[in-house]
């Protein structure tokens, strides 16, 4: 039952709420899943433009994500299922969910001063014979001074075309990321506050990253969001709401995976390739 309503949860919340596209506010990758949207500097830093990849990202209730990635274009799909109307034993209708995004990559340097990194993309989601589209844009920034703090702005956009005659929003967000190793080792630690428009709450997330040999890094995260999914119940709230990860790195081929918890609802598993080109 729990999952039913989680499911149903992710899908009706931006029709009937504010319009949110759930594709934009979930993690993109396997690396972004373990560190819960967190390590923003970190991950502007190590995701270059130049590259190949995939990311595939398992949600609870069948809920699944895909991303393929070439250069500067990237190609998104989550996919919500085969859902069902019923009451009772009584089916009335049966349908599929879905949404889409394709975005291009830009990144660069303005007077050796600034390091910009940007996106943008069309939305597209489907719910039965419900859709909506919108024009979304995303905004990374750092001094080239100060390389460990990054200013972001997520999700800046609107709405081509709506469910219903609701006025509906785009879930923005804005995001400060700042990034510091440990007595000049190997351990970083990564805080992120992220504003969210659309709940009109902030989220402080705090990451660590270990390294267990050179190319393999072994990382842990939690936010302070982690307190609704407590029970109460400490032989089981010990792991709930903590996100887990392991990077694998070659000369050219870089893997993430990445574990989250959402509590009794179960676990996000996510797995990621990626092939940097020469």
């Amino acid at each position: 039952m729990i999952k039913k309503y989680l499911k149903f949860g992710l899908l009706f919340s931006f029709i009937l709420a504010q319009g949110e596209f759930q594709i934009c506010t979930i993690p993109e990758n396997a690396f972004m899943l373990s560190n819960k949207n967190g390590f923003s500097a970190l991950h502007f830093k190590s995701n270059p433009v130049n590259n190949v990849k995939m990311d595939i990202i398992y949600f609870p209730s069948n809920i699944n994500y895909m991303n393929i990635e070439y250069q500067k274009y990237s190609f998104s799909i989550l996919d919500y299922g085969k859902l069902i109307d019923q009451i009772d034993n009584n089916i009335i209708d049966t349908f599929k969910s879905y949404e889409l995004i394709l975005k291009y990559n830009y990144q660069k340097q303005i007077k050796n001063i600034l390091t910009l990194k940007m996106n943008t993309g069309i939305l597209y989601s489907q719910i039965s014979n419900y859709n909506s589209s919108a024009l979304t844009s995303d905004f990374k920034f750092y001094l080239n001074n100060k390389p460990n703090i990054v200013l972001s702005l997520n999700n800046i956009g609107f709405i081509l075309e709506q469910y219903t005659s609701n006025h509906q929003k785009m879930p923005i967000q804005m995001q400060l990321g700042i990034l510091k190793n440990i007595n000049n080792s190997e351990i970083t630690m990564g805080y992120d506050l992220i504003y969210h428009t659309n709940i009109k709450k902030y989220e402080h997330i705090l990451c660590m990253q270990i390294p267990i040999i050179k190319e393999i890094l072994f990382r842990i995260s939690s936010s302070n969001f982690r307190e609704e999914l407590l029970t109460g119940d400490l032989e089981q709230d010990w792991f709930y709401g903590f996100g887990y990860g392991l990077s694998i790195h070659s000369k050219n081929i870089h893997s993430d995976i990445g574990i989250s918890s959402l509590g009794d609802s179960g676990l996000i598993y996510g797995f990621s390739i990626q092939y940097d080109i020469d």
